[in-house]
This record gives C-alpha cells, sequence and structure tokens, in this order.
C-alpha cells in the first residue's frame, strides 16, 4: 500500500463525533440558561414543557451516544451527517416555539453548517446547507409568535438584547470549536510526518540507526538486511560489538560518544559482522539530535560491500597488468639480447675478420667503406643493447635492485652531464623483498626521468633506506616545481607518469606522496610497510 493511500483523509479525522458532542451540549447549555433567563426575570410564558422536551431528549441522546463512543464509528461521514441533523432538527424546533426568525437564537442554524464544513464532504456540506436555509425560510413564515414582554421591555429592546446573548454565545462556541479544530489539525500533521518519517526510514535502501548510549534503540529494514538480523534482535545490541576487531578504536573515535577526539569524523569507512560471521563494508556517517531531551546519534550505514569487491577485482587487474608488462618487457629484452644484439655483434666480427683476410694494397682503397660499417654496427648493437635495458636490466634480476640503481643513475648521468646526482642507498640488497623491486625500480625510473628532462634543476637527489619498519624512497630535485592543474594549458595532459607511479605503489602496497612548490623544487616520497618476515 503506498503512504498516500494509507494517510487519513483530512476531511473525516479532523473532528470527532466525541468533539460534536461536546460542541452540542455547550450550545445546548447555552440555550437552557437563555430561555430561563427569559421565563424567570422578564416573566414571559415560553412554553417550558415543549422546550424541556426537547432539551432533555437531546441531552438523553446525547449522553447515550457518548456512552457508546468505544462501539461507533468515530469519524465516518453517516454518523457525523446524522449528528448534524439532529442539531439542526432539535434547534429548529426550539426556534419554532419561541418565535420563529424573530428569536436571535436563530443563528444558531449556523453551527451544524460551521461543523460539516469542516467535517464532510462537499455534497454532503451542500446538503446540510440546504437544510439549515430551508429550516430559516420556513421559521420566518411557520412559528409560534413570542410572547409579549411586560414591565416596560419593548419588543425591540429584547430584540437587540437576544441578538447580544446570541452573539456572544456563538463567539464562544466557535472559538471553542475553532481552537479544538486547530489542535486536532496540528495532531494529524505530527501524525503525518512521523508516518511519513517511519515510511523514509522504513523504506530507505541506507541502513539507519538511532544510538543511545552506543546502542540500537532503532534499526530500519536497510540495517538489519546489512547485519543479517532482525531489528527486535538489534535493539539495545553494542554497535561496536557489529564492528570488525581492527576498525573498533577508528569507529570508536569517530562517534559521538565515543573515545574523545580533536575533531570526530562525520563519516568514516569500517567494515561490520554480520550474525551469519560475514564481513561487510560500510560507509558509516553519524549526526547527534536530542529526542526528550535526550542526547542520541543518528547513524547511517551504506553498504560498499559490492563496491569494495569490485574495487578490489580493479586492482588485481591493474597489477595484473603490470605484471604482464613487465613480463612482457622482460621477453622484448631478451629477445632483442639474445637475437638482434648477438648478430649484429656477430656480423661485425666476421666483417672485420674478413677484411683483415685481404693484404692486398689494389684492395685497401675499395674495402675503406667496408671498414666504416664496423664502427655503425657497433653503434647499432649498443642501441639496441640500450633499449633492451631501458625495457628490463637483466641485471635487476640477476644481480639484485641496489646494483640496477647505480647502473641505471650512472647512466643518467652519462646523458645529463649537467645535472649533479647524489644516492643515498643506506640498506643491504636482503631488505628489500623481492615483489618490491620492480615497483622501486619503476617508480625511481619515471621520477628521475621526469626531473632530468623537464625540472630544470641542477642537482638531483635519491634515497633509499629502512626507517622505522618502512622502505623509503625519496627522490628530490631543486627546479622549478610540478605545474598545478589548474594552470595547465588547454588539452595539456595531466601526467601520466605521476599516476603510474602512484598506481604502481598502491599496487604493490605502498602509498606515494608529491611535495612541490614553485621554483623550490620536487620531492616525490614512496612508502612501503614491511613485516619482519619480508625483511627476513
Amino acid at each position: 500500500m503506498s503512504l498516500a493511500n494509507s494517510e487519513p483523509s483530512p476531511s473525516l479525522c479532523i473532528i470527532s463525533l466525541g468533539y460534536l458532542l461536546r460542541l452540542r451540549l455547550g450550545a445546548l447549555a447555552g440555550q437552557a440558561l437563555a430561555y430561563g433567563w427569559v421565563s424567570v426575570k422578564l416573566q414571559l410564558a415560553l412554553p417550558i414543557a415543549p422546550l424541556l422536551a426537547i432539551g432533555l431528549g437531546l441531552l438523553g441522546y446525547s449522553l447515550w451516544v457518548i456512552r457508546r463512543l468505544g462501539t461507533l464509528p468515530q469519524s465516518a461521514p453517516c454518523s457525523l451527517l446524522r449528528e448534524a441533523v439532529i442539531d439542526l432538527a432539535s434547534i429548529a424546533s426550539a426556534v419554532y416555539l419561541t418565535g420563529g426568525a424573530h428569536n436571535p437564537l436563530v443563528i444558531l442554524l449556523l453551527l451544524p453548517v460551521m461543523v460539516a464544513a469542516a467535517t464532510l464532504q462537499p455534497r454532503l456540506i451542500w446538503g446540510v446547507s440546504a437544510l439549515a436555509v430551508s429550516a430559516y425560510s420556513v421559521l420566518m413564515r411557520y412559528h409560534q409568535d413570542f410572547p409579549t414582554p411586560h414591565h416596560g421591555t419593548s419588543g425591540f429592546d429584547l430584540h437587540v438584547q437576544g441578538m447580544w446573548y446570541a452573539f456572544i454565545l456563538s463567539a464562544l462556541l466557535i472559538a471553542y470549536f475553532v481552537a479544538q479544530m486547530g489542535g486536532a489539525l496540528r495532531d494529524r500533521d505530527r501524525l503525518l510526518a512521523q508516518v511519513r518519517e517511519e515510511a523514509l526510514v522504513d523504506n530507505s535502501p541506507t541502513g539507519i540507526g538511532l544510538l543511545g548510549e552506543g546502542r540500537f534503540s532503532l534499526v530500519n529494514p536497510g540495517l538489519a538486511r546489512i547485519l543479517d538480523q532482525s531489528r527486535e534482535e538489534l535493539l539495545g545490541v553494542q554497535l561496536l560489538d557489529r564492528v570488525y576487531p581492527e576498525d573498533r578504536a577508528r569507529v570508536a573515535s569517530a562517534l559521538m560518544g565515543g573515545v574523545p577526539a580533536p575533531a570526530p569524523a562525520t563519516e568514516v569507512e569500517c567494515r561490520l559482522t554480520t550474525a551469519s560471521g560475514q564481513v561487510r563494508w560500510v560507509a558509516l556517517r553519524q549526526a547527534a539530535i536530542q529526542s526528550q531531551g535526550q542526547p542520541l546519534t543518528l547513524v547511517t550505514f551504506q553498504d560498499l560491500t559490492e563496491h569494495k569487491r569490485m574495487e578490489e577485482e580493479l586492482r588485481d587487474l591493474s597489477a595484473k597488468l603490470l605484471l604482464a608488462q613487465e613480463q612482457e618487457r622482460q621477453r622484448v629484452a631478451r629477445d632483442l639480447h639474445d637475437g638482434p644484439c648477438q648478430t649484429l655483434s656477430a656480423v661485425r666480427l666476421l666483417l672485420e675478420e674478413w677484411l683483415r683476410g685481404q693484404p692486398a694494397p689494389e684492395c685497401q682503397a675499395a674495402m675503406a667503406p667496408l671498414r666504416l660499417l664496423g664502427p655503425t654496427l657497433q653503434d647499432a648493437a649498443e642501441e639496441l643493447r640500450r633499449i633492451s635495458m631501458d625495457l628490463r636490466p637483466a641485471m635487476l634480476d640477476d644481480l639484485g635492485l641496489l646494483a640496477t640503481l647505480r647502473w641505471y643513475l650512472g647512466n643518467i648521468a652519462k646523458l645529463h652531464p649537467t645535472l649533479e646526482i647524489r644516492h643515498h642507498l643506506d640498506l643491504a640488497e636482503s631488505d628489500i623483498p623481492s615483489d618490491l623491486r620492480t615497483p622501486i625500480f619503476r617508480i625511481l625510473q619515471e621520477a628521475v626521468t621526469n626531473a632530468a628532462k623537464h625540472s630544470g634543476g641542477r642537482l638531483l637527489d635519491v634515497g633509499l633506506s629502512l626507517e622505522s619498519g618502512e622502505l623509503r624512497l625519496a627522490v628530490t630535485d631543486d627546479g622549478g616545481g610540478l605545474v598545478p592543474n589548474s594552470e595547465r594549458a588547454a588539452g595539456a595532459s595531466p601526467g601520466l607518469g605521476l599516476s603510474s607511479m602512484r598506481e604502481r605503489a598502491t599496487l604493490s602496497g605502498g602509498e606515494l606522496s608529491i611535495q612541490t612548490r614553485p621554483d623550490q623544487g620536487t620531492t616525490v616520497v614512496a612508502s612501503w610497510p614491511l613485516t619482519s618476515e619480508a625483511r627476513g
């Protein structure tokens, strides 16, 4: 059932049957007081017996209805219409006996119309209005004449006094009616707001929980699904009991009322343990609220399990792609070294041997162009070796990372003679896990290449060390610094090399940071936490 269909209809629930009965008794008491005062004070001969019969009959009927309020529909149109018609009939009958339309109390015929306008459907409102107009019209022609007043009081004065009294009675009844109706409207609005809020909470796919002293006092179906437990079973459960043990301190510091923190976070990603023992990732957000003077914490839980699984699959795929790339680099480098490089060297040696075997002087002039091929073949072989080493240095697998870094930095110094390169490799080869050798070399290669080609600096400092259980690589130059993205020329690449370094560091279990300032150089730092097993 939709929320719109489940809401109470305003026309049927603003005023209840019990409230209308109280309004009727007030009007009945006002009429009795008016007729009693006219009869006793002015000594007018009113038809007391018929008036008493009408009043007592209406009073008895009202008391009977009040006793049966628990079994009668409080807001059904038929019940409200019946009571409006009875009120019209009783007022019209009393007014008929006391002067008809000349009686100022005839204005009370408006009360049932006013009540109908606030409680009934439009077609029924028009019906009650038509009955009231008809009754007033009949009373203008058919009625019992009002007794002639004595003791010097004119009929006009009596009519004015009656109108004054009728005005006061009507004003009181209308004020009471409007005040009660306003209260009923406010109660209805609060109820509808509560219904909408509960529907929103219950139908939200996001998990929502209300915490009091760290325990669940409200749980929506979304959170029950995340924790794989019923809402009733979760009430009173400590949130931290459901948090993965390694994440509890971080969650406690983020939640208001938890472990004190200098600046409590409004959002934290953590793992929750379900009733079935599964671990689910969630993004937890919290806000402090007040309910009946009690401080509570409203917490939302967005399920990130599928997102984390896809991230893990993407990382695995990226790692496999990088591994495949390194393997392909290694294969191509080996093929270049063992194939074209060896072939060119062999051709050069055969050519030199053949040239040495031609001693005839008349052949020396003709052999001059062939002698020039030797150095050309040697240069081609060296170029292929350089390409092979750039693709994947064989010494990285044969001699280790430290020897490869010294060789690589030496080559960079030869290619850029104006750049002073300092290196500090303050650790042993055994301190470097074998699975980190390739990421470290590639990150250093990218950082050094960027500094040598683009920084414009004169000094490059490279350090690789073991500090506080972390393997730390730092590459620092004294150049002009990196250009912020906001200052790049339109269409300029944001730098795939930086993204590649960050990706390699992340996929290998480390992290990378870049510190740069205009004209003050750039520092690239990559670090990897090491376990005792990895160092051993």
